[in-house]
């Protein structure tokens, strides 16, 4: 039987290391195929020659949940040591849910800005994205001469016909791939948890 010594052998010879793996679902792990992802960019690319965009009118949106209350992070302690705490705002906060919206050139496109609306379960609501929508197209500059492409995950919330303004052509991301798929989740939104 191979030993811990013939094991550690193993993965330095192969270049090898031992990783803790990313928690997936199997929704995920199946829906994130070359036919969808294949689907997504075929659409992406009629939607390119159609409107010929600029990188200034290509936009991506994602959401992200955000609590009042931090978690702590790990400190360093004597051994032994029963209470270890560290001063935050609560310990029981509310959820706030960011959208947000960034171009491919990394601004809005216009002036800073921010709208608030609120809802009792602290996430984004088919109420909700129209606002959202209205005050995209008001700081991006969208409209029927100069249209804009928003890329966006297909919660449903999104998908309230009543949201849909002239001049905002919207892409949506196949159902379980924004882990992949979706650039703020893979980058700001992803670094936003990382720290």
């Amino acid at each position: 039987m191979a030993g811990k010594e013939w094991f550690g052998s193993f993965v330095q010879r192969h270049n090898l290391s031992i990783r803790k793996p990313e928690a997936t679902s199997l929704q995920r792990a199946t829906a994130f195929n070359k036919f969808n992802v294949g689907l997504f960019f075929e659409k992406l690319k009629s939607l390119y020659e159609k409107y010929s965009f600029d990188p200034g009118c290509v936009y991506n949106m994602d959401e992200t949940a955000i609590t009042t209350v931090q978690v702590p992070s790990k400190v360093v302690s004597h051994r032994g040591e029963k209470h270890v705490g560290r001063i935050v705002s609560a310990e029981r906060g509310e959820l706030v849910t960011m959208a947000l919206a960034v171009s491919a050139t990394g601004n809005m496109g216009g002036p800073i800005g921010c709208v608030g609306t609120a809802n009792s379960s602290g996430w984004m609501t088919r109420a909700h994205f129209p606002d959202f929508l209205k005050h995209f197209k008001n700081h991006s500059g969208a409209n029927n001469d100069r249209p804009v492409l928003l890329i966006l995950d297909n919660h449903d919330s999104h998908l309230d016909i009543d949201g849909i303004n002239n001049g905002i052509a919207l892409l949506t991301i196949p159902p379980h791939t924004s882990h992949r798929l979706q650039p703020l989740d893979c980058t700001a939104l992803h670094s936003l948890w990382a720290v």
